[in-house]
């Protein structure tokens, strides 16, 4: 459907379902130790869905599961001088306490996932750990720093399992470098 819109294909939803089941070994082996307590898990929307469906059958520990979306004030695009607001599907006492786990489908600036990463933080809990699926290296040199990456990738504008280009390829189960006519 979307094959004519992408220069090309990173990563084959294969593959991508490859690095997830890494993912969620890596995380299944840190939060095992913590067997008596729940994680919440936070996936920022809209991109991250995708991403927490493929990854939440995977975990070995117990889970509460809560979301995060972002507002931009003014142009859409993510910058350090964005105006981005955080709105959370949950009260704040709702996981006061908790060990928290966001995740994220891709890094790009890593604006984003520090927005809220400091929106959680006023939340008072336990512990704030981060994944993302996709690393875009850059030459952000303050960039974020998930705890968890899943692999990284070229800095292209990309679009599939999630992710978007003006709205749309949501839907394109693999991950592509999106045609410069198509954006």
């Amino acid at each position: 459907m979307y094959q004519d819109c992408f220069a090309k294909i990173l990563f084959s939803y294969e593959e991508i379902k490859d690095v997830i089941k890494k993912l969620s070994f890596e995380l299944n082996a840190y939060y095992k130790s913590f067997e008596n307590s729940d994680v919440v898990v936070i996936p920022i929307l809209d991109s991250s869905v995708i991403f927490a469906g493929h990854l939440l059958p995977l975990l070995d520990f117990s889970t509460i599961f809560k979301t995060v979306k972002m507002t931009f004030l003014g142009h859409k695009s993510v910058s350090k001088n964005s105006n981005i607001k955080v709105i959370a599907n949950f009260d704040p006492l709702e996981i006061k306490g908790h060990k928290i786990l966001i995740l994220d489908t891709i890094i790009d600036t890593g604006v984003r996932l520090q927005k809220v990463c400091d929106f959680i933080k006023n939340c008072d809990v336990e512990e704030i750990k981060t994944c993302t699926l996709f690393n875009k290296i850059s030459d952000y040199k303050d960039k974020y720093k998930p705890d968890w990456i899943g692999t990284n990738i070229p800095n292209e504008w990309v679009a599939g399992f999630g992710l978007d280009s003006r709205d749309k390829y949501r839907n394109f189960k693999h991950l592509g470098v999106v045609k410069i006519e198509k954006r």
